[in-house]
């Protein structure tokens, strides 16, 4: 018998387990959440504050209500787009750019007393919140292993049902509390200055990829971008100048509908598109879209409408609803993680999971 042959035979190699993520990854991750948080909060706690703010800056109530819708049209213009430069720019630099953005408008904003010039300010900050939260979900998808990309999807959760919540306690406290308008604006500092830092640290500095410049949909995003804004003026505005009795909300909703048409054309034919419609004739796809939608019209709803009813109505103040707040939001904490455990066990079906949820 030859010496080769009594050598041991060398075990096979055992399955590699599941990649951890890198701890850098990781951290970057969060600062992204923590951004989308932030916007989060920009909007909402500015909109259940707009009292205190006009009051202290001496606007009407008219003139003041357009302080939350032109914040609301910045966000809802950015957001179709934001992933494309995301990917165009890096997550890293774009991210660092739009808090950058962000947090200089909040800094300044309380110093400015002429409401042109505050609503300028205003939208340009909604544009850079607004790119925030799609990023989440992208960063999600790109840097969590599969094994762990559903806690990462309950992070984005959370954009749609803490922040929102959260902000009625926060308002209470900046207005009622500290009796500081200004708070307002400034309570996205600190949390600006961790995101930077943990974005800065943690993500990798791709290259600028200029060779997406030319192939995007330009034309496309010249219909879209004023078909978001005049729709979401119409919406945002609509209660408060009596809807179709408005020809401001007639014209704005009737040319908003027809931009987003050629919007919506040109990224079907367009090789490069900024959203691939295509994608929603698949079945589950569309399906999900379809009940994402519709649940996050539920969520929305479920903070205003209380709001609504307890505070213009009832005369509540932020400071006072904050217990309806907090109730919903603090258990999202740990329900996000404990649900994407629970999702994980192969015997879950995740239809039953969402229908419970729904109960």
């Amino acid at each position: 018998m030859s010496a080769a042959a009594l050598q041991p035979t060398a075990a096979p190699p055992a399955p590699a387990a599941a990649a951890a993520p890198p701890k850098r990854a990781i951290a970057g991750l969060v600062g992204i959440l923590i951004a989308a948080m932030m916007a989060g909060l920009n909007n909402r706690v500015g909109a259940l504050a707009l009292a205190d703010v006009r009051g202290a800056l001496g606007f009407g109530l008219d003139d003041a209500s357009w302080l939350t819708t032109v914040y609301s049209a910045g966000e809802v213009i950015a957001m179709p787009f934001s992933a494309w430069f995301a990917i165009t720019l890096s997550v890293r630099r774009f991210e660092l750019w739009m808090i950058g953005a962000c947090t200089l408008l909040a800094v300044c904003i309380p110093f400015i007393h002429d409401l042109d010039l505050l609503l300028v300010m205003r939208f340009l900050q909604g544009i850079a919140s607004g790119t925030m939260i799609p990023v989440l979900m992208m960063a999600a998808l790109k840097f969590l292993p599969p094994h762990i990309r559903l806690h990462g999807l309950a992070l984005y959760a959370l954009t749609a049902t803490f922040a929102p919540n959260l902000s009625i306690w926060l308002a209470g406290q900046w207005t009622d509390g500290l009796f500081d308008w200004r708070w307002v604006y400034w309570q996205i500092l600190p949390l600006a200055a961790i995101a930077a830092l943990l974005i800065g640290w943690g993500l990798p500095k791709d290259p600028i990829q200029t060779d997406r410049f030319p192939q995007a949909n330009w034309p496309g995003m010249a219909f879209g971008v004023p078909a978001f804004a005049l729709i979401t003026v119409a919406l945002d505005q609509g209660v408060r100048l009596d809807w179709f009795n408005s020809p401001f909300i007639v014209v704005s909703l009737v040319a908003g509908l027809t931009l987003l048409g050629a919007y919506l054309l040109t990224e079907w034919y367009h090789p490069t598109p900024f959203i691939k419609l295509q994608m929603l004739s698949r079945r589950n796809l569309a399906l999900g879209f379809t009940l994402f939608i519709c649940l996050l019209v539920v969520l929305t709803s479920g903070v205003m409408l209380p709001m609504t009813f307890l505070g213009p109505l009832q005369s509540y103040r932020p400071l006072q609803m904050a217990p309806i707040g907090l109730i919903v939001a603090l258990p999202q904490l740990v329900l996000g993680s404990v649900v994407a455990l629970f999702l994980y066990r192969k015997w879950v079906d995740a239809r039953f999971v969402f229908a419970g949820g729904l109960l």
